[in-house]
């Protein structure tokens, strides 16, 4: 739904649009737009993904940050990967047991926060059911909202 500020397609909508780089309807739609430079996302509003086995939303999406939020059932295990982007993430509820380059890492749980290196090969397991706010910078290409 279009936020009151915007309930129509004016020349002004286009413009802010055209500012942020949507490209359909529905990318501007899913968001509830403060200024032309501001977003606000609710996770209601965003579909649900999954990659790699894991569940998640993509919230906010800067030029240069994203934030999603993953959420892990009891023995979910991300395979070992890498990508470009810097990982910052917050475990909001759980346990998981993190192994960055082969190397066991532990467990963090609620309330502990973790940072991966770009192109660094990791590995999650959920130890039981978690939710871990996940932030990538620059943005993963394909966790963006289309």
């Amino acid at each position: 739904m279009l936020s009151p500020l915007f309930s129509s397609q004016s020349q002004e909508t286009k413009k802010i649009q055209a500012f942020l780089g949507c490209k359909s309807k529905y990318a501007f739609t899913e968001f509830s737009f403060v200024e032309a430079n501001l977003m606000i996302v609710k996770p209601t509003d965003v579909p649900v993904r999954k990659a790699l086995g894991v569940t998640f939303k993509t919230l906010a999406t800067g030029t240069n940050i994203m934030c999603t939020v993953m959420y892990y059932e009891k023995g979910d295990v991300v395979p070992f990967h890498k990508h470009p982007s810097e990982q910052v993430g917050y475990v909001v509820e759980g346990k998981l047991r993190l192994k960055i380059e082969n190397q066991d890492l532990g467990i963090i749980q609620t309330g502990d926060s973790y940072l991966i290196r770009g192109n660094m090969l990791h590995s999650l397991e959920a130890l039981e059911k978690s939710v871990a706010v996940d932030m990538f910078s620059p943005p993963r290409e394909e966790y963006k909202n289309k």
